[in-house]
Order: C-alpha cells, then structure tokens, then sequence
C-alpha cells in the first residue's frame, strides 16, 4: 500500500473539497490508503479476515485521526489547531454526503469505498488491456453479425421463410457462435430440421433451432444423419 501512484483529477482544484485545506488533505490521504488489489485484512479481536476490494480500506475514527497526522500531533500541532478524531470523521461524512466516497460502518471498524475508483485509478496497463480486450470484443461482435446474415438467408432460403435480419433473430445465432460453433454447423442444422419430418415445422425458426438446449442435440442429429450408408459389395471371392 506504501509503493506506487495514485491518480488526481485536475479538476479537482475546482472543487469545494480543495479549497478546504483539511479535507483535502484528508481526502489525499483516502486516496493513498485505498486498496489497489483485492486483499484479506485482518483486524484484532475479528476472527475471520475481512476482504478489502480495490478502491477501499478499513479504518477507525483513532486510527485515521493517527493516519491523517502520521503520529506527529504534537510536534506539527498546537492542540488547538489539530483536527479532532470527530472532526475528521465529520469531514468523511461531509465527502459520503458529496457522494465521492461511501462510509459502511461496523462495531469496531468501518470500511471506506472511494466511488468511481475503476474510472480514475486504473493504471494505464489496465487500461490498455481494457482497450484492448473492448476492441477484439467489437471485432468479434461484427465477424459474428456477417455470419449470424449469412446463416439467417440459409436459413430462408431453405424454408422460403423471410425471417428479418433484427437483433432478436441474431441473438441466439450469435451465442452459439460464440460457444465455438462453426457457420457449417449452424446450417447443417438448419437442413437437418428442415428435412427431418418429425419436427413440427411450426417451429422452425431461430429462437428454437439455435436454443442453447436443444442446439447440441439437433447437431449431434444432423451429424449421424450425415454418415455415409456403407453398402456391402459382393466379391468374387469363392466360396
């Protein structure tokens, strides 16, 4: 928790919290004590350890008052002009009433969640892959959007139907292309059901022929229907 950056908004100086110099030393110092990473903490006289999720940290009113004058109050202070415990506890609530951070209070502890901590603190690397990880998703999204059109006019041209080519339609296609099913799989079961005189063609339609359910077992049809009868061929073998 000592190693390391925090990240401050410039517009921060234009904020009430900066022109007040105790609270904005005191909301620094949320900043600094904030988890990074998800960490266990454990706190005498509690048996099982607390989990602290990035962005917060677990405080007491004498703790934080020791924080926020690193132990040093006589030698930086005249008793007058030090800010109490319940001073700088009315401080935090002041910041949870502006809703840039939220207090959750226990018996013996309280735990500090700084709000919109993801938005302002990731560290680039984070952010980068974040990036990273949004652009292949849209790649993704619009390769599977190209196949989800290209199984949807299988799927009419074999039925005659004209179902449009709308989210709700693409949905399931969609799902089960993202599952690692291939286009050729997705119309071999489009032709199988077609064929299949069993099916009620009422049915035939893509909220039932790509259903997570059924999908699966309507393939695994389709690809036993699809091996090749071996027939037997007389030889002229004797007998």
């Amino acid at each position: 928790m000592n190693r390391g950056f925090i990240k401050l908004w410039r517009k921060s100086k234009d904020s009430t919290v900066f022109a007040h110099d105790g609270m904005w030393k005191l909301w620094s110092l949320c900043l600094m004590l904030a988890n990074h990473a998800e960490a266990d903490v454990t706190i005498p006289g509690i048996l099982e350890p607390i989990k602290v999720n990035p962005g917060q940290f677990i405080t007491g009113r004498d703790s934080l008052h020791y924080a926020y004058h690193q132990g040093n109050l006589k030698k930086n202070y005249s008793r007058k002009a030090a800010p109490t415990a319940i001073t700088l506890y009315r401080w935090l609530l002041s910041l949870s009433n502006m809703q840039i951070l939220h207090i959750k209070s226990y018996n013996k502890y309280s735990i500090i969640t700084i709000l919109n901590w993801p938005q302002y603190q990731n560290n680039e690397q984070q952010m980068n892959n974040k990036r990273t990880t949004d652009e292949h998703k849209q790649e993704l999204i619009k390769k599977h959007k190209e196949s989800c059109a290209e199984i949807l006019n299988h799927l009419n041209e074999i039925s005659g139907r004209d179902f449009k080519h709308t989210d709700s339609n693409y949905r399931l296609i969609h799902t089960r292309l993202n599952d690692g099913h291939t286009v050729d799989d997705c119309k071999l079961v489009v032709f199988h059901k077609f064929n299949d005189q069993s099916f009620d063609k009422k049915y035939f339609r893509p909220q039932t022929l790509f259903q997570a359910s059924k999908f699966d077992g309507y393939l695994a049809d389709a690809r036993e229907n699809q091996k090749p009868i071996i027939e037997k061929v007389p030889t002229n073998d004797p007998v």
